[in-house]
């Protein structure tokens, strides 16, 4: 009688992980072969196991897969999510800098590596205090009168009088832009 209610309890569980693992292919959008990939099965034991024509341990099979469903469970709640902004010493220092030009009311300049988090610096910046204004100047718009030009449509004039020989490509147009637009 209790070799029954085991035999009875297995196949009980192995269709729950049968059911675990259908609806994880069809929920999350994963393949069959990337669950056979990941939990160390053969594709063709998935697949005979799947459709319950698997000749081997099918507990064992159950068994890797209740391990994967685990693993993958724990993976997707308990991932930590990437913070949006982490104060590195580049941008204590960089914020000391725009401290001081802010009570200063002077004008700084920032300069570095690329890829040390000076632009994503002052985008924080801007964005967390008051009467900061953040335009960035490329090589390509890196005249006077169109950086003052950038400069007067980020403080709002909307009338600002442009160079001579036309606006050029502006930040502002750069926001209106469609993706066609490029």
């Amino acid at each position: 009688m209790s070799n029954v209610l085991d035999s009875a309890h297995a196949q009980t569980a192995m269709a729950d992980v049968r059911a675990a693992i259908r609806g994880t292919v069809e929920r999350d959008d994963v393949t069959y072969s990337t669950i056979a990939r990941e939990s160390a099965i053969s594709s063709t034991a998935l697949s005979q196991f799947m459709n319950e024509s698997y000749p081997g341990d099918n507990s064992k099979i159950a068994g890797q897969l209740s391990v994967w469903l685990e693993n993958r469970s724990r993976r997707t709640n308990e991932m930590p999510e990437a913070p949006d902004f982490v104060q590195t010493r580049t941008v204590r220092q960089i914020w000391s800098a725009l401290q001081y030009a802010q009570l200063a009311q002077c004008i700084t300049v920032i300069y570095g590596s690329p890829g040390v988090g000076k632009t994503r610096s002052l985008q924080q910046f801007a964005a967390e205090r008051p009467n900061v204004w953040l335009i960035t100047v490329s090589p390509s718009r890196a005249s006077i009168s169109e950086a003052l030009y950038e400069m007067a449509l980020e403080l709002g004039v909307g009338d600002a009088p442009r160079r001579a020989a036309g606006p050029g490509y502006t930040q502002e147009a750069a926001r209106n832009a469609g993706p066609a637009d490029y």
